[in-house]
């Protein structure tokens, strides 16, 4: 297993390294058999956290902080343990074993602020710790370790590869035992292997990843050949991918904070370790309807400007006011942010009737980022920190498919994803298009069982679209259609017990006109809010979600006004 420290993203990497602090772990395997496992080291603590395929951790200090983390197997046993490099002054420090200590070996490398490659790069099984001269575009191989604090002399291979402002990673690309160095290119995201010690252009090169992405390589699925990864701050996410060609990551893993470096290897930790429950602070928004109008992208911007997570789009998507889905997703991206993860639900406007395009395409240009499992667009899971999100397509049709959850396989497999959830302690938010009950103009459309089921089974927060307005109601333990029954209702103070009900939060408006609400309607008494254009100070606006362990707040925005609301639930 190799890792590298890199060094930020600009022309000037060594001047990136040093002001913004920001090297980057990337490493490979060497043999196919168990898969190579992720982990993470805080450079201003020397603080690693290290995986099991399990999602087992083990944490331990090792180094100094600013010291650029590595991992390899330095005594050919067989498992990786770390080592750190010292910029400032040339120095490695290797470490046996995953565990707080001293350095095993301590000697001198290359110049300072050379960039560190670790890998086993001439097929003896063994890592070594090789140089990335920024300055030059040039790659030093040394196939052996030094000791007592000596240096090592002459690389054993020189050559030039690839660009000053390029990062630098090892791994065994073609699967020959042998490690070679890969590139990758920030300011363009192309990535360019190299299979063999030698100058000249790329072997293979492909697209993947964004600006700022810590970039990492190891053997992800246990066959012998080393794949790209990488770690994104922005949303505290790995992106791996289990091939050498361009394409969206098969795996994403949500660890970790924005500030800590990537490595992986295969770290020998035992089973049984404790898997961290799911920890710290999420944030997200929702809201449906959203076509392209001016609205639309004022309402947009404030979701781009609100530090969330991610966004849930509740269906109904472009309503054709763009030339294209791809233009829609531009138009998007172009208000929230290129990159931040705008997770697609189908609504009745995108499914097999194409009122105004197919799903289908808007998941195209706009993938799923959270990792989920599923059939991403219309019936898919992920979970986030402490969260579990469930979005679903009752009473709509998707390639000839009718999702109907009242009965049958449908649901029991959603049933049976609330119930993970509640085993794992997350909070549960289901998502889905279209209505239940509503004061709004809309009907019941997706079955009241399957809201009473979803509640039945401990779901936390409903979330639905359809109707362009915003209505919450109190937290409910059921709901009967055509009536408000008082018994259904169990708290109406805003201030929530987890486990007691859910709140249905409707927030379907965004870019279009907005729908009346009617404080008469024969269902108003389940809603403790009700926001529409005949509702003084409500605008279209979103819901903005915060969840940690101990609580889920909701909080609408009105951006076209000045009315808000909020809720909390707590454990």
């Amino acid at each position: 297993m190799k890792t590298l420290g890199m060094a930020g993203v600009a022309a000037a990497l060594v001047a990136v390294a040093l002001a913004a602090g920001s090297p980057t772990g990337a490493f490979a395997a060497s043999s196919g058999s168990a898969p190579d496992t992720i982990g993470l080291v805080d450079p201003t603590q020397g603080l690693w956290h290290l995986r099991n395929e399990a999602g087992g951790e083990r944490s331990f200090y090792y180094g100094n902080p600013g010291d650029v983390p590595l991992v390899g197997d330095w005594d050919c046993d067989g498992i990786d343990t770390p080592g750190m490099y010292r910029q400032s002054d040339g120095y490695v420090y290797l470490r046996n074993s995953n565990t707080a200590g001293v350095a095993d070996r301590r000697f001198f490398l290359g110049n300072p602020q050379d960039i560190p490659i670790a890998g086993d790069f001439d097929g003896d099984g063994c890592d070594t710790v090789s140089v990335y001269r920024a300055t030059e575009g040039k790659v030093y191989i040394v196939n052996r370790l030094g000791d007592d604090g000596r240096g090592l002399g002459a690389a054993d291979i020189s050559y030039y590869f690839g660009n000053p402002a390029d990062v630098p990673f090892a791994g065994d690309f073609d699967g020959d035992g042998d490690d070679t160095i890969g590139l990758h290119r920030a300011s363009t995201g192309f990535v360019y292997l190299r299979n063999s010690h030698a100058p000249g252009v790329a072997d293979v090169e492909f697209f993947f990843g964004d600006p700022g992405d810590r970039f990492v390589a190891a053997d992800w699925t246990g066959d012998g050949t080393d794949t790209p990864g990488l770690f994104r701050p922005s949303d505290r996410s790995f992106y791996l991918r289990h091939a050498n060609t361009e394409g969206v990551a098969d795996e994403v893993i949500r660890w970790g904070a924005g500030g800590w470096l990537p490595v992986a290897g295969r770290f020998g930790l035992p089973d049984g370790l404790p898997v961290p429950p799911p920890g710290g602070s999420v944030v997200f928004t929702a809201a449906g309807d959203i076509g392209a109008t001016s609205q639309t992208r004022r309402v947009l911007s404030a979701i781009g400007g609100a530090d969330a997570d991610f966004h849930l789009a509740l269906g109904d998507l472009s309503y054709d006011e763009t030339s294209s889905a791809q233009a829609w997703c531009s138009m998007v991206e172009g208000e929230v942010g290129a990159g931040h993860p705008f997770e697609l639900l189908v609504g009745n406007h995108e499914d097999d009737d194409r009122v105004d395009g197919f799903i289908r395409d808007f998941t195209d240009c706009l993938p799923d980022r959270m990792g989920s499992s599923g059939d991403y667009g219309v019936e898919y899971v992920f979970d986030t920190g402490p969260v579990r999100v469930i979005m679903i397509a009752p009473n709509l049709r998707v390639d000839g498919v009718g999702y109907d959850y009242t009965t049958g396989a449908r649901r029991d497999w959603l049933l049976a994803r609330i119930d993970e959830a509640e085993v794992a302690g997350r909070w549960t938010v289901v998502g889905m298009h279209e209505n239940c009950v509503t004061a709004g103009v809309k009907s019941c459309a997706v079955g009241e069982s399957m809201i009473d089921d979803i509640i039945a089974h401990g779901a936390d927060l409903i979330l639905q679209g359809h109707e362009h307005n915003y209505q919450r109601s109190h937290q409910l333990r059921c709901v009967d259609v055509g009536v408000t029954s008082r018994g259904c209702i169990v708290d109406t103070d805003g201030d929530f017990a987890a486990g007691a009900g859910a709140v249905l939060a409707i927030t379907g408006w965004v870019g279009r006109s907005g729908y009346d609400v009617d404080p008469a309607d024969p269902e108003a008494g389940y809603f403790a809010v009700l926001g529409g254009p005949n509702t003084p100070s409500f605008g279209a606006g979103f819901l903005t979600v915060v969840a940690s362990d101990g609580s889920l707040t909701g909080t609408w925005t009105s951006v076209d006004g000045t009315a808000t609301d909020s809720f909390t639930i707590r454990r």
